[in-house]
């Protein structure tokens, strides 16, 4: 139970502290609705950046509970069968993403939805979201979402415990220490998987509106944007994205670490 609160509690400390980054690379990612932080700003005003947010937490919160849970759940199974640091560290985070991808993923569809509208344009909360959509759209872009999340969960965890040994110079002081490894823990995920969430986000907002593009699959998804925009268009918003994912890496490894530290004393 500690490790489900504390995975929880981490992300939204994480997820609300940088939660004007993240809006900004959902809005690269879709770039075809011509908005940017700037028009959120004027229009809305800056309160706004930080619109989607708090069902950003509700996802977060399930999310990275259960996630960070079955990680030490699924490390305690796997080390019996697992004689390597890496392997056991992939294979755990690995499961330990997909589950927890599943269990949330309406939500993940809904915040995306509640990010990218303006002044409350397509819908009025949550609760309107899932009333909205049909089962089928909360859905849509969950295979692309596993195949992405669980590898990146997978890299993540294991690039963490990789730089923890990295930087053991850093080791005394304590804070520095655990920002260094989740920050570039996360740096090095997201570079191996990003077009997956891009693709996954593109998914995702075909129940947006009639504007948004419409693609069959996955595959098709990939064809459409490699031919209208170049291999490059599978990599919009990464750059923004290597901005947002260390801090947030950062603090959610150091957060979760820290209380973790401080149940156990």
């Amino acid at each position: 139970m500690n490790d489900f609160l504390i995975g929880g509690f981490s992300a939204i400390v994480a997820r609300t502290a940088t939660a004007p980054l993240e809006l900004t690379k959902l809005q690269m990612q879709n770039n075809y609705l011509n908005n940017s932080v700037f028009n959120v700003i004027r229009n809305e005003g800056v309160r706004h950046l930080w619109k989607g947010n708090f069902t950003n937490c509700i996802r977060t919160f399930p999310q990275y509970a259960i996630n960070f849970a079955v990680y030490e759940k699924a490390k305690n199974v796997y080390k019996h069968v697992v004689f390597n640091n890496s392997s056991l560290h992939l294979l755990s985070g690995l499961t330990s993403g997909a589950i927890s991808m599943v269990a949330i993923y309406p939500l993940e569809t809904a915040r995306t939805h509640l990010g990218l509208q303006t002044n409350n344009s397509n819908y009025n909360g949550l609760l309107d979201v899932f009333k909205k959509l049909s089962m089928r759209e909360l859905y849509a872009g969950l295979r692309m979402s596993i195949f992405g999340f669980a590898p990146w969960n997978a890299i993540n965890f294991a690039s963490y415990n990789f730089y923890k040994e990295t930087f053991i110079e850093y080791k005394e002081n304590k804070n520095v220490y655990k920002l260094l490894c989740g920050g570039f823990a996360g740096i090095t995920a997201i570079s191996v998987t990003y077009p997956t969430d891009l693709i996954r986000k593109r998914l995702q907002m075909q129940s947006f509106s009639l504007d948004v593009p419409r693609y069959s699959g996955i595959f098709d998804c990939v064809e459409k944007i490699v031919k209208q925009e170049g291999i490059i268009g599978l990599y919009r918003g990464l750059s923004i994205s290597y901005v947002k994912s260390f801090p947030t890496l950062a603090i959610q490894f150091w957060a979760y670490d820290t209380l973790k530290e401080l149940v156990e004393k």
